[in-house]
This record gives C-alpha cells, sequence and structure tokens, in this order.
C-alpha cells in the first residue's frame, strides 16, 4: 500500500451527516453516563428525527434503558421512530399523543427538535430527571434554574433536577 499523497488529492468521502449525529448523540450519551441517575431506566425522547436515534442508542450504551416514550406532532413519525427503535434496540419504544405524555414519570428527558420555542413545560420537572437537549431554544430559562445542575456545550447542554 503507498503511503497518501501530499498533493491535496481526495482519500476518502465520508458522510458527515451520519458521522454529525454519532458526535452529537456521543455526547448526549456522556451526560447521561455521568449525570443521570445511575438506575435512570426510562426516557421521554421528544422528537423522531435523526438525532433521536443516535440519542437513544447512546442513552442504551451507558444505561439499562428498558422502556421509552416518544412524542413527535406527526404520528407517522413517532410510530416509525418506535417501531425501528424497538427493533434495533430490543426495548419498549410507546409512542405517545403528546410531550406531557412522554415526560411524566421518565428518568432521562431528551429533546430532539428543532423548536424555536421551549418543549418543556417546567412544571413537568419530577425530583431526580436528568434533561438533555439538542437546539439552543428547547429549554426555557424558567426550567435551567430549577435545576441542580446546568451544563452548557456550545448549543446543546443538560440539566438535573432536584
Amino acid at each position: 500500500m503507498q503511503p497518501p499523497t501530499l498533493n491535496g488529492e481526495p482519500i476518502a468521502k465520508m458522510n458527515d451527516g451520519h458521522l454529525q449525529h454519532m458526535r452529537v448523540g456521543g455526547g448526549a450519551g456522556l451526560g447521561v453516563k455521568y449525570l443521570a441517575r445511575q438506575d435512570a431506566s426510562t426516557v421521554a425522547m421528544l422528537g423522531s428525527g435523526g438525532m433521536a436515534r443516535p440519542y437513544l442508542q447512546a442513552f442504551c450504551a451507558v444505561r439499562p434503558i428498558k422502556r421509552v416514550k416518544v412524542y413527535s406532532p406527526n404520528r407517522d413519525n413517532r410510530e416509525l421512530y418506535a417501531n425501528e427503535m424497538m427493533e434495533r434496540l430490543g426495548l419498549e419504544v410507546e409512542p405517545v399523543d403528546s410531550a406531557r405524555e412522554a415526560v411524566r414519570g421518565v428518568d432521562i428527558i431528551s429533546s430532539c427538535t428543532s423548536s424555536m420555542v421551549p418543549t418543556i413545560d417546567p412544571d413537568w420537572l419530577e425530583s431526580g430527571m436528568h434533561i438533555t437537549n439538542l437546539g439552543p431554544f428547547e429549554l426555557s430559562e424558567e426550567l435551567l434554574q430549577r435545576a441542580d445542575v446546568v451544563i452548557r456545550q456550545g448549543i446543546a447542554g443538560a440539566a438535573g433536577c432536584r
């Protein structure tokens, strides 16, 4: 095998979108590993798009996830996500009809949306929840004020509630 050329000629092509999803999902997984309760096993997934998949995969790599409730305003998308992730990860994934229903009683809340407004009402928070988000507008200042720990990295972050 010859060494790579030093003339700027491409030697590989990679799909950046796939790598980007893995990188950001991995960061969310590290947040869960180091900040969520050790016994965290239930997840609310708000959003069912491309980032919701690597986020859940990362959570499963660091915690014994048993059950997921997924909400997306598009019923077909949340059902597709639920079926795909049940098959891929072998866990119970239930599509639900509201963000509130998804968040009720879970250990980890993950907001993977492109929303320009907060996706989680601070009144929904329960003691010990870990919250992770993708976009800069998904968590309100009121929600962040209620958290014990807030870590902001770029536009995404994580919070933990008393």
